[in-house]
């Protein structure tokens, strides 16, 4: 009866479209990590001035990469039917809407980001650090956001193993400028934090041009390059029409961690370190999963340009399947080394540190606790996706999390005085309910599908 279950090609495929996004992804996580780590082990207020910054910065960024996400369905279920000149059109716009998203962003961080900091009440030393790291963070938001999109083109046609390889050596070079800037080595200056936001920069721009190189040599990739960049109606039309919810559904969850490391903010400097810590941690295994929905996002779409809707709920179920198994052993490794692991993010020797460390130790428990959840949601958000089912899911993300989630974390932290523990505890609650809620909706779909 299992056999009749599980199809072991699909299971293979998957695997063969995530592993290359899952690694390029862990890449993105450790240049994060080495700003963390690196700032950490320099000062713990830079540290909590890192974890304010990328707490706003990541709303910005997850919001452009998921307009350039939008590319990846529609890419994907065209390549299927063989619509080459399509997929040139859908890239060529890509270009244009990613770039002139990038610009605004920059100027946006630059001229109007040091304004806003004021109204966020956060400690004082924490915001004069955040200003000027947050502005190299903003200049680099424009190669990110055309990397991602010429990534996510390149992963709808089946190459996900090139930008694999780019994201690490992106993050071999951010984590030697990091090193160079921060601390001042030879010839370099010692920078301090504002030295992690130009690495931040000089590592994505080289990414950018890395793998513009990789689309004009590239046998079957440079097919697709645009011979000229101009908007047109109906492909430009399309990608916004997907890419726009898509950024959205993803800004409301990272949003939403955003929000509550600014009311951890309202709480303490101390509490903020840990909570950057803890973030940091997480984010592992969040984006492994993300990895597996990406995967499953080109798979689907494959069926769904098929109409073999039969096996596209198949092969949903199997990757909902692989993210409950993978998240339990994140759990369960979480829970046992629990202790161990603030130290790898910490300076033991500051004078916060022992503090910083048992708040981060309480934390890491919460997050245990949510690591289905938050694999669930965002794997089966890819498969929809890969359905190009958008505007319902994106309403459900916006419920869950700051219609349940971000109130429960306010009220739990301010009014039963839990605090810190009891915004985690907000996180917990908003990723169940999309979680259970997504999966509801893809099991509906693809039942009408089946039936029609």
């Amino acid at each position: 009866m299992v056999k009749k279950i599980i199809d072991n090609a699909q299971l293979k495929q998957l695997f063969s479209l995530s592993y290359p996004i899952i690694l390029g992804q862990l890449a993105t996580v450790f240049m994060m990590t080495a700003d963390t780590v690196m700032v950490g082990n320099y000062d713990t207020i830079a540290l909590a001035a890192v974890s304010f910054s990328n707490n706003i910065f990541m709303i910005f960024m997850i919001a452009g990469m998921g307009v350039g996400i939008g590319i990846k369905p529609l890419a994907a279920a065209a390549h299927a039917q063989a619509k080459t000149n399509y997929c040139r059109l859908l890239l060529q716009n890509g270009i244009l809407i990613w770039t002139i998203i990038g610009i605004a962003f920059a100027l946006f961080f630059h001229f109007a980001m040091p304004h806003l900091l004021h109204f966020m009440n956060q400690p004082p030393e924490v915001e004069i650090l955040a200003q000027q790291y947050l502005k190299w963070l903003g200049y680099a938001l424009l190669p990110i956001m055309v990397f991602n999109g010429l990534q996510q083109f390149s992963e709808a046609l089946g190459f996900s193993r090139q930008p694999m390889m780019l994201n690490v050596i992106g993050n071999l070079l951010n984590a030697l400028f990091n090193y160079l800037l921060i601390f001042g080595i030879g010839i370099f200056p010692e920078m301090g934090l504002i030295g992690a936001g130009v690495a931040t920069l000089l590592a994505r721009i080289a990414m950018l041009i890395m793998i513009v190189v990789l689309f004009s040599k590239h046998a079957t990739l440079k097919k697709f390059m645009p011979r000229k960049i101009k908007m047109q109606k109906i492909p430009a039309f399309k990608l916004l029409k997907t890419g726009l919810p898509i950024g959205m559904q993803l800004s409301f969850e990272v949003g939403a961690f955003s929000m509550a490391g600014i009311m951890v903010g309202w709480i303490g400097t101390e509490a903020l370190a840990a909570h950057q810590v803890v973030l940091t941690i997480s984010v592992v295994s969040f984006l492994t999963a993300s990895g597996i929905g990406q995967g499953a996002t080109t798979q689907i779409a494959d069926y769904m340009g098929k109409m073999e809707f039969r096996k596209l709920r198949r092969a949903g179920f199997h990757a909902i399947g692989v993210i409950i198994a993978f998240m339990t052993l994140c759990a369960v490794f979480i829970i046992l080394f629990r202790n161990q692991l603030p130290a790898w993010y910490i300076d033991m020797n500051d004078d916060n540190a022992l503090d910083i460390a048992a708040i981060a130790v309480v934390l890491l428990f919460i997050v245990s606790l949510y690591q289905l959840s938050d694999g669930i949601q965002v794997v089966v958000m890819g498969i929809l996706r890969g359905m190009e089912d958008i505007k319902i899911p994106t309403a459900i993300t916006l419920f869950a999390y700051w219609g349940v989630g971000m109130p429960a974390g306010y009220a739990l932290a301010f009014y039963a005085d839990l605090g810190v523990q009891g915004v985690w505890f907000g996180l917990l609650i908003g990723l169940t309910v999309a979680a259970v809620l997504l999966t509801w909706r893809f099991h509906k779909l693809t039942k009408k599908r089946i039936n029609a």
